[in-house]
């Protein structure tokens, strides 16, 4: 548990919250105790982002900038590295943000563009020294000596591309942070390829994101709709100085919007997949967005991707008002029905809403408790304020580690979601209104007087 100071009275006052929310708010506290509660509460809550990103540093941050997955085989993902910066620029930690991204232009950098290949780790065979490949040369054959790979290095030089964009947003802000334009001028680098290597021109929804620069199947796009993510895209149009000469960032988040909603529409959950199809041609409307119906096949499950989709339609929706993310947010009560069923949350879940089975010594990831929280915390608020209760604050170890250690996918998802919580709690709604959208973005969680 916690061990913040407050932390017993922030338990306190948010059951009292619930109780008043449930009787009726029958005591009123004066203005001065009002204010002297909040201000407990978010004294709370922001010494545990610190303190778990601290834990986090301390726990998966090599010295050089590697963002380790130290429970599976020890990889990096541009993902990781890309959570890494948005963390650090959030939290005013530039030796750690430029650490991370320093590692990530020198190992993931690698394909002749400015996009990251997406995974990094110990390669599994190697060439011994000395070896060699049998070539045909003019009719005959030589043996061509071929120097041994280093033993640590990119496994798949395939990109991703909501680490990509993840990143290009880490940059904007680092350069809105601190001032060096040398972030900004990289980002826009990033952004010009992530337009012409990572979204294509669709027939039925035009420009559409795509996950990666892999070969896709002749009939339909593969999408991950949970790389979706609009309010980039607001942020890429402000910044890009290609935007008016094609890179139509306000496309992507009209086809966002658009795929989303046919695609819960699908499911008899209403949440969204982890992946689904969009059809190339040649497909009547309501097959124009698909999923995976086969039995065996759980592409289209709600489950370890598709949680992301919440947290970036509800950022969305806060900082901008959006009505397609409100009426995404309030498309099903799904995960409330749930909720006051079994106090939990479900994942992962078939298309059909069956809860899928895991092997004994697995457990289910909570990073769908941070995942999901902007969702409920502006739907259902009384039980997102019990989330960030039960499953984020109470569990939070002196170590800055949430349990299971080795889910670092959680890791990074539950402080994502108490970040969001946070800022929503604590921030002064009157300064929102004076500010940018980025400076909004940057600032949503406030440090010190002068944010």
């Amino acid at each position: 548990m916690i061990q913040l100071f407050g932390h017993r009275v922030y338990t306190h006052v948010l059951r009292l919250g619930l109780a008043a929310i449930l009787l009726g708010s029958l005591i009123t506290p004066t203005a001065h105790a009002k204010k002297a509660d909040e201000h407990a509460e978010c004294s709370v809550l922001k010494g545990a982002l610190t303190q778990a990103w601290q834990g986090y540093k301390t726990n998966y941050v090599q010295v050089d900038g590697r963002v380790r997955d130290p429970f599976a085989q020890d990889i990096s993902t541009s993902e990781s590295q890309a959570y890494g910066m948005l963390r650090a620029v959030w939290m005013d930690d530039r030796t750690t943000f430029d650490s991370i991204y320093e590692w990530a232009r020198n190992n993931l950098r690698v394909r002749g563009d400015k996009l990251m290949a997406w995974k990094w780790g110990r390669r599994q065979s190697l060439p011994a020294l000395g070896s060699g490949v049998v070539s045909k040369h003019n009719g005959g054959e030589i043996n061509k000596p071929e120097k041994a790979q280093p033993e640590w290095g990119v496994l798949d030089t395939t990109s991703a591309s909501d680490a990509d964009e993840d990143m290009a947003l880490a940059l904007i802000l680092a350069h809105q942070r601190w001032g060096n334009a040398a972030y900004l001028e990289d980002a826009q680098l990033v952004l010009t390829d992530i337009w012409e290597k990572q979204v294509t021109k669709t027939k039925y929804y035009g420009h559409v994101l795509l996950p990666g620069d892999f070969k896709h199947e002749e009939n339909f796009w593969l999408i991950n709709p949970s790389y979706f993510w609009p309010l980039a895209y607001r942020v890429f149009a402000e910044v890009d100085p290609k935007h008016v000469a094609g890179h139509d960032w306000e496309a992507l988040i009209e086809s966002t919007y658009e795929i989303l909603n046919e695609s819960v529409g699908k499911s008899r959950t209403g949440l969204p997949p982890n992946w689904l199809k969009v059809a190339k041609s040649g497909a009547p409307k309501n097959q124009r967005v698909d999923l995976f119906w086969e039995a065996d096949n759980e592409r289209s499950d709600y489950g370890y991707d598709a949680i992301r989709t919440h947290w970036r339609v509800g950022m969305d929706y806060m900082l901008t008002g959006s009505r397609q993310a409100k009426s995404m947010l309030y498309a099903t009560n799904f995960l409330e029905r749930y909720w006051w069923i079994r106090r939990a949350l479900p994942s992962p879940l078939s298309i059909d809403g069956i809860l899928r089975v895991f092997p004994n010594d697995v457990p289910p990831s909570h990073a769908i408790y941070g995942a999901t929280l902007p969702h409920l915390m502006l739907a259902y608020p009384t039980i997102g304020h019990a989330i960030v209760n039960d499953y984020i604050l109470d569990p939070l170890g002196n170590d800055g580690i949430w349990q299971p250690k080795f889910d670092y996918y959680a890791q990074n998802w539950l402080w994502l979601g108490l970040w969001t919580y946070t800022g929503q709690h604590c921030g002064s709604e009157e300064l929102r209104q004076s500010r940018s959208l980025r400076d909004n973005l940057l600032h949503w969680v406030s440090w010190g007087a002068a944010s």
